[in-house]
């Protein structure tokens, strides 16, 4: 706009890179595609978090310039960690009830969600992504899970709306890290999850719709039970407002995302 050059505009809540406390722009090459992306809702990155003296981490989401929030009665058990090279979100109590969270009002009802996670192999279930209202569960939107079928099988699962059937799960590939990306289109109610590739999706179609209210939020982890990270990790997190599953735009830069990261965090 005419006349706001070399004006400073300061936002409420919001610091400059170089304050105290502020965002680290560290940007890598998934960064930049995933900015160029026009439904870039919110972004949780490990390499832009801070360790908290008395235990916990602080930081703020990379793309509203909010401050993260530490949940659950422990949250001094969330902890910077390394996964070979990269930093990582997890805990140092593997039965903690504590999780990150977005401000309230973050959540919308469709999304798509790409996670970076690491699972050294638990025995019972991890949540890595949520919806509460308040500090009610409204949706799993990404869980690890053993199921009891004989022989077992280790699946990621995603639910579009309430933590019960009907769901879409894929088989946990082997390695360290796995790009789990889900989507979510609430007008069709089809909930959809794929695997360090954007190729092929399994999918299914949900009998309700996301319960989302203005103050709903998305959060990494679960701070609700000692059903949380356990001793799984998580990398970066980029949540985007939409099913980009519904136009062909999206799902190229989505793959171009996936690449990306798959690249950074060396996944074959």
């Amino acid at each position: 706009m005419s006349g706001m050059r070399g004006q400073v505009i300061v936002l409420p809540g919001v610091k400059a890179p170089d304050a105290p406390g502020a965002v680290k722009l560290q940007l890598s090459s998934a960064d930049v595609v995933a900015s160029s992306m026009a439904s870039l809702h919110r972004v949780m990155s490990p390499k832009s978090l801070v360790s908290l003296t008395n235990g916990g981490v602080a930081g703020y989401c990379r793309v509203s310039g909010e401050a993260l929030i530490q949940k659950g009665s422990v949250p001094s058990v969330l902890r910077l960690v390394k996964v070979g090279s990269k930093p990582a979100l997890g805990l140092s109590y593997n039965l903690g009830l504590a999780g990150l969270a977005f401000q309230p009002g973050s959540a919308s009802k469709s999304y798509t969600q790409v996670a970076v996670v690491s699972v050294a192999d638990p025995t019972d279930r991890v949540n890595f992504l949520f919806t509460f209202t308040d500090d009610t569960a409204i949706s799993s939107t990404l869980r690890y899970d053993i199921t009891t079928a004989s022989p077992s099988q280790k699946v990621f699962v995603c639910y579009g709306s309430s933590n019960n059937p009907p769901h879409a799960e894929v088989a946990r590939p082997a390695g360290t890290w796995a790009v789990v990306i889900v989507d979510y289109d609430d007008e069709s109610r089809k909930v959809s999850i794929a695997v360090n590739q954007v190729d092929s999706f399994v999918e299914n179609l949900k009998s309700v719709n996301h319960p989302v209210v203005d103050t709903s939020y998305f959060e990494v982890g679960y701070h609700a039970s000692a059903n949380g990270l356990r001793d799984a990790k998580v990398g970066d997190v980029y949540i985007f407002n939409e099913s980009l599953r519904l136009n062909v735009a999206g799902m190229a830069q989505l793959g171009q995302l996936v690449a990306a990261l798959k690249a950074e965090y060396g996944i074959a």
